[in-house]
């Protein structure tokens, strides 16, 4: 695979995206992350700065490259829904690993995950598609599911970025923690 691979040790599978500096999300990344998942517990986390050094988790949807290979931004959002639903539905525990940015489609591909964990500093967390216009395509229901309803409410119709200890206190990470922490999980 291209963008994505999959390790497993000690019966826990690592999904790590490696798609440039910002991880944003193409047809083929889409792809490559649901043919990885099997049926373990998995850890997802950025890939070339795994070790909790990069700026971003994923900047989310690539919609200038998916506009300039096809002209339209149809039928990836379809795509990028399933694979949220797949991370939700996962039978077992998923665990995402935040190291930086966590924009728009990478808000909902955490929010899917059972557990969140987000380094502080100027790491940010948003689902900032209502300030450009977008609609959230997975919808409100997924976020309100695993967060506090009235906070989601917030995180979906402000388009705020926030924090590590912003995201904690309004329960959109499960907990901030340092780099090296980040490090010794691999």
């Amino acid at each position: 695979m291209e963008y994505i691979s999959r390790t497993v040790q000690d019966g826990i599978a690592r999904v790590v995206i490696r798609r440039g500096k910002v991880n944003a999300f193409n047809d083929a990344v889409i792809d490559e992350m649901s043919r990885t998942f099997g049926r373990l517990p998995l850890i997802v986390c950025p890939g070339d700065h795994a070790d909790g050094t990069g700026k971003f988790f994923s900047f989310g949807f690539d919609i200038p490259s998916s506009l300039a290979t096809t002209g339209t931004i149809h039928p990836l959002p379809d795509k990028l829904h399933r694979l949220y639903r797949e991370i939700f539905l996962h039978p077992k525990p998923v665990v995402a690993m935040l190291n930086g940015h966590t924009i728009a489609g990478a808000c909902m591909i955490a929010t899917s995950c059972d557990y969140r964990l987000m380094v502080p500093g100027k790491a940010r967390i948003s689902l900032n598609e209502i300030n450009f216009g977008s609609s959230v395509f997975a919808g409100p229901r997924r976020c309100s599911s695993a967060r506090r309803p009235r906070n989601a409410e917030d995180v979906l119709y402000s388009g705020a970025m926030y924090s590590a200890e912003e995201a904690l206190r309004m329960g959109l990470v499960d907990r901030s923690s340092p780099r090296r922490t980040l490090k010794r999980r691999r």
